[in-house]
């Protein structure tokens, strides 16, 4: 079965953004000629949400070791952060004065850090030159007020991911649109030990209530054609959340746990992790997710691989 290209909405930018105070010279030693010494270790410590995933984490912490052999008097420590912990671990340490030298940004939280004081304008720092490898609609979702906020290395997509084996077996085809994804859920619910109750689902939802669950729930939002924040012709910032269309999401959404009981008991609290884990289980036939949930899922049971498939997903 062809592999389908995952959809193009962009559910979030994973990005490192440096600290004003690192982007800043030491003045009092420029005064007073001070040297550096060539034996001298700098320590640059990042926060990084990578470090708590697989296999992210073991990835990037290959190439700072790549990176530190080359430059051996470099040293790069890393502390790992959940990504739904973030905001708070930022805020925390940005208030005890203990913020790493790098951390990852989103764009949703890319204003209030700003507010904060605690963000570069990487314009300057890096150059136009440098700039212009980037996409201008990632260069502008990643400023502030026209200021570089942080440096985006990473679009991922969100698309419907789902178990190619199983909808084979079925007959099923990857689903066009929500009502092709409600017949798939519903035929992949199955009770298959017998005892009468379902131990197999359709759908493996995120529930959570933090950036993994909202992040996807927007996501089914915007393919209503709903937008959570945006600009009518007259420059005034409007939602769309009171239309027709956004209560028709609201409906879908819900009716999924509690009308038609195609996915897991226990919604509110599956997060990604639990989700990706449920997948790897055999227990959900799809979920909703970026690229970077196919290498978890593999890494957890080796025997998936080249049976997750992806679809673009919308409303019709």
């Amino acid at each position: 079965m062809k592999v389908h290209k995952a959809g193009s909405w962009i559910s979030l930018l994973v990005v490192m953004t440096m600290l004003l105070a690192a982007c800043g010279t030491n003045k009092d030693s420029a005064k007073n000629g001070e040297k550096e010494s060539a034996t001298k270790t700098t320590t640059i410590k990042i926060m990084s949400v990578s470090q708590t995933e697989n296999p992210d984490g073991p990835a990037e912490k290959e190439m700072a070791d790549r990176y530190m052999k080359l430059h051996p008097e470099v040293k790069i420590e890393f502390i790992g952060v959940p990504m739904n912990d973030l905001y708070k671990k930022i805020t925390a340490m940005a208030t005890s004065g203990d913020l790493p030298d790098a951390f990852t940004m989103t764009p949703q939280f890319a204003r209030t850090a700003n507010g904060m004081g605690i963000t570069a304008d990487l314009t300057q720092l890096l150059g136009a030159e440098y700039l212009k490898e980037f996409y201008p609609n990632i260069i502008e979702e990643s400023s502030v007020d026209g200021k570089l906020q942080f440096l985006p290395w990473n679009a991922a997509p969100m698309a419907l991911v789902y178990r190619g084996d199983w909808f084979e077996q079925e007959g099923l085809k990857g689903p066009e649109n929500w009502d092709e994804f409600l017949e798939a859920a519903k035929k992949l619910t199955k009770d298959t030990d017998g005892d009468g109750k379902a131990d197999q689902w359709g759908f493996g939802m995120i529930g959570t209530r933090n950036g993994s669950g909202a992040d996807r729930f927007i996501a089914i939002m915007r393919s209503y054609g709903v937008e959570e924040l945006r600009k009518d012709e007259s420059g005034k910032w409007v939602s769309d959340l009171a239309t027709p269309e956004a209560k028709e999401a609201f409906q879908f959404f819900v009716d999924l746990n509690n009308k038609y009981g195609v996915v897991p008991p226990g919604v509110t609290e599956t997060g990604f992790p639990e989700a990706a884990s449920l997948m790897a289980t055999g227990k959900v036939a799809m979920m909703l997710t970026g690229p970077n949930a196919l290498g978890n899922i593999v890494s957890q049971n080796p025997e998936l691989k080249g049976k997750l498939y992806s679809v673009r997903f919308r409303r019709k």
